[in-house]
């Protein structure tokens, strides 16, 4: 079913491709079918080509952003546990106000990495809601604990600050430094750094894993792009060459039979045989000419037989007119000849 169909669609293609190349001359199919040809490949190329470049490039924003997010997340990472160890650096710079205000200067630039790492972190999350480790939901609830406990974090160090510095109390800054770091509102603070940290930890591997993917689907992008060329090129191949064979017998089909009726008529001398050839192009004026030829040859050879015959019939009623002559001559001689040999025996009795 499936075949038969598909010849009714190939002979009915064929069919409308005769029709509506009926009036082209020969220049204009060869012109036209390479045209064809070469729009075929170049829309199967560049088509193939812009389908493989879409899908690469959606594998490598997906790779981007992979890299992005585990680069952010890594850099909250890194920023957090650097502000996170001040209270111990400030173990080596009690004694030295120069170097304590370094570290001071260095723990607010630390809090404000922090935060624009958080800025950061929070755009990006806004702007690929869809390509991201987790749901977005997960992001922003850990953003916004992050920005609570550092702010919390950033109030409390002040408070230390001030109170290494407040002259209120005999203790030595070491004493109020370990003080600090044993309350409860800084033990607090700490685990619930070390809980986000898990949960960071959690989402940087997810990130890993998510990257791992992206380059793999990258990979895979790739390499599908070689693919659809390669395929499209083929198609093309394929499409051009059926276009090419289509024009080829439109123009060689006629000359064919051209050639073979007059073959045959050159043959079998048959000068009723005619090129069945409808087409306007030259082929066509061509097949014409050898019809009316053929005509004309068909039409004088034919005057020729009829001259012949009427020739022989003529030589045959002129011979027959010249045996019945000779017939009469020779009655008559014989007639003659009887009257002599009679005479000449009345003679020979006479003497």
């Amino acid at each position: 079913m499936v075949k038969r169909c598909s010849i009714r669609l190939i002979n009915h293609f064929l069919t409308s491709l005769a029709s509506l190349t009926h009036n082209w001359s020969i220049t204009k199919k060869i012109g036209y079918s390479y045209t064809v040809v070469i729009i075929t490949t170049l829309i199967g190329t560049i088509s193939g080509s812009l389908i493989a470049y879409y899908y690469e490039t959606l594998a490598y924003k997906q790779l981007n952003v992979a890299y992005q997010q585990k680069y952010l997340l890594k850099g909250l990472e890194t920023d957090v546990n650097r502000a996170r160890i001040h209270p111990q650096r400030l173990v080596h710079v009690l004694e030295n106000s120069v170097w304590l205000d370094f570290e001071k200067n260095r723990f607010l630039a630390d809090i404000e990495d922090i935060n624009q790492q958080l800025s950061q972190i929070d755009t990006f999350v806004k702007n690929n809601p869809h390509n991201l480790a987790l749901r977005p939901e997960v992001f922003q609830e850990l953003l916004k604990e992050y920005k609570e406990n550092t702010a919390l974090y950033n109030q409390n160090i002040q408070l230390l600050w001030k109170e290494i510095e407040s002259q209120d109390s005999n203790d030595l800054p070491l004493n109020k430094l370990l003080l600090f770091i044993k309350n409860k509102e800084s033990i607090s603070i700490e685990l619930r750094f070390e809980h986000l940290s898990d949960e960071l930890t959690q989402i940087i591997s997810q990130a890993k894993k998510q990257q791992i993917i992206s380059d793999n689907s990258f990979n895979n992008a790739k390499n599908l792009r070689l693919n659809l060329v390669s395929i499209s090129i083929l198609i093309s191949t394929i499409i051009a060459g059926t276009i090419a064979a289509l024009t080829s017998k439109l123009i060689a089909h006629p000359i064919q039979v051209v050639t073979r009726i007059s073959q045959q008529i050159t043959q079998e001398s048959n000068f009723q045989l005619r090129a069945n050839v409808t087409t306007e192009d030259e082929i066509g004026t061509l097949a014409n000419s050898l019809n009316q030829l053929v005509e004309w040859v068909g039409d004088y050879t034919e005057a020729l037989e009829i001259a012949r015959q009427t020739l022989e019939h003529r030589v045959e009623e002129r011979t027959q007119e010249l045996q019945e002559a000779h017939q009469t001559l020779e009655k008559r001689v014989e007639e003659r000849t009887e009257e002599l040999r009679i005479t000449l025996k009345e003679l020979q009795e006479t003497q």
